[in-house]
């Protein structure tokens, strides 16, 4: 069978020569390797625990065309849940926003019912990001051990069953309390989805899906604006329209986890709805340094080579830096809006949903132009930073109330997109 394969020469197939698959007997063989780079090592060494990559390339022979239809079906499988699954994080996330400008000034208004002033209400940011941070890598770890569907399900029943706990809050402890807790169960959500995305795509397919699943997350902005105009004066079963706000979103989230346990898809060897064939190929078609189901273990060197990478810890300073200045708008973009004066609390929800569609149509834009080389890499986040902070500016000395509120919308869609 293995000749019959090298001998037909198509594009898309596998190569099975010796000198690229080499029998199990101890030998060297020249590839990219685990560490991610040339150099010889024994081909034993370097086999993953339960891949046979030998089996997987005499098995796994598809065309390009085929290839590219089996990759649509992954996607049309993997990525609407994901983007779903994203969007419900996001909305979750900015519900507080909207909250605090719900039925303000009256009883029924977050702020007057928990008797906070606005200090006191900065710190339900603070009380969600500290476990979310801190908790984000041992979800992750559990996250090699178990199956992604597993662990995203019971991150997201988790986070619904805490939204839900928020209607039963009287005072501004309280909210510190479930506020922490939804950051806690919250954190692993986001990096589990980008590991998973490495068990299906190859690293240069991975980026496009990224920007398909964050273009669905921009449009939280849509629906927690939609959803707050409607809960807006709502009083029904003793509890504030914010409160039913908050658990109406909580309800929604168990749900998806419930449907998220059932038809996320974990692993291409596990896939029901592929072929034998097409689950080799996929296996088969990764670098062999990406992670597979195989790899449940905590492996100490692979930690330890990534903490040497200096494009790490490059990206880390640069997100960690800019997140930090964009947090804050996106945070408060609705209290900004609704303290502009132009308009009633009810339409100031809505009047946050530009800024999203804008975020959108960035995301799309210099999402392909970073894909496709045609702006310098350098040149977009650089380009991004001298947009808002001219933003920024507008915002502390512009006067005009107009000119506030587009200031609002050009930097909360450049820090989405980014």
């Amino acid at each position: 069978m293995s000749s019959e394969i090298a001998e037909k020469g198509q594009v898309g197939t596998i190569d099975i020569s010796p000198v690229r698959t080499p029998t199990p007997a101890k030998g060297t063989v020249h590839y990219v390797n685990r560490n991610g780079d040339d150099t010889p090592q024994s081909f034993e060494e370097d086999l993953i625990p339960g891949y046979d990559a030998t089996l997987m390339r005499a098995r796994a022979t598809l065309s390009s065309a085929e290839e590219k239809k089996l990759l649509r079906r992954i996607d049309w499988h993997l990525i609407p849940l994901l983007a779903v699954m994203y969007m419900l994080k996001s909305v979750d996330f900015s519900n507080v926003s909207y909250a605090r400008i719900m039925d303000k000034g009256t009883s029924r208004n977050i702020m007057t019912e928990l008797k906070m002033t606005s200090d006191q209400y900065n710190l339900v940011t603070t009380m969600y990001y500290v476990p979310y941070i801190i908790a984000e890598a041992p979800s992750n770890l559990l996250l090699k051990g178990v199956r992604p569907s597993i662990w995203q399900a019971r991150i997201m029943v988790s986070w619904g069953v805490v939204l839900c706990c928020h209607a039963a809050v009287t005072n501004r402890q309280g909210l510190y309390v479930v506020r922490f807790f939804l950051g806690l169960f919250e954190a692993g959500l986001w990096p589990g989805m980008l590991l998973q995305l490495c068990y299906w795509y190859r690293p240069d397919e991975v980026a496009p899906r990224i920007v398909l699943v964050t273009i669905l997350g921009n449009f939280s902005t849509v629906i927690s604006g939609v959803l707050a105009f409607a809960f807006n004066g709502v009083v029904a079963g003793g509890l504030s329209g914010w409160k039913w706000l908050i658990l109406t979103e909580g309800i929604f989230t168990v749900l998806l986890g419930i449907f998220t346990y059932f038809f996320l898809p974990d692993f291409p060897s596990t896939a029901s709805w592929l072929s034998e064939k097409e689950k080799a190929f996929t296996q088969a078609r990764l670098p062999s340094n990406s992670p597979r189901a195989a790899e449940a273990n905590f492996n100490l060197r692979e930690l330890i080579t990534t903490l040497k990478n200096k494009r790490i810890w490059l990206f880390l300073f640069c997100w960690a830096f800019f997140t930090i200045g964009t947090t804050g708008l996106s945070f408060y973009q609705p209290t900004v809006i609704s303290n502009l004066g132009f308009t009633s609390m009810g339409e100031a929800q809505l009047l946050n949903i530009p800024s999203a569609v804008f975020a959108v149509i960035l995301t799309v834009a210099f999402g392909i132009f970073a894909d496709t080389g045609r702006i310098p890499q350098p040149a977009i986040p650089l380009g991004f930073m001298i947009v808002i902070l001219a933003c920024y500016g507008v915002l502390y000395a512009f006067p005009n109330n107009g000119g506030v509120y587009a200031a609002t919308i050009v930097a909360g869609g450049f820090s989405t997109a980014w």
